[in-house]
């Protein structure tokens, strides 16, 4: 995943784990656009959304809990 982008969002990202299926993400609270797992439930990616300047929050909610990804992302 990047670590930064434009406040306008449209920047792509993937994220990597495991049991992925039926995730959503949310940038300091507002969802992704275009999120997508693939079949094995492994790779997220999507775009951000717009945002604020600074250093916000990124979300991953799957069924089996939430959790906050390290360092989350800085709108520039």
């Amino acid at each position: 995943m990047p670590n930064n982008g434009s406040t306008a969002g449209g920047t792509a990202f993937a994220l990597i784990g495991t049991n992925l299926t039926g995730a959503t993400v949310t940038f300091n609270g507002v969802p992704a656009t275009g999120v997508s797992i693939n079949p094995t439930g492994t790779v997220l990616t999507g775009v951000t959304p717009p945002g604020p300047v600074g250093n916000v929050p990124v979300v991953v909610a799957t069924p089996a809990g939430t959790t906050t990804v390290a360092g989350g992302y800085t709108y520039v």
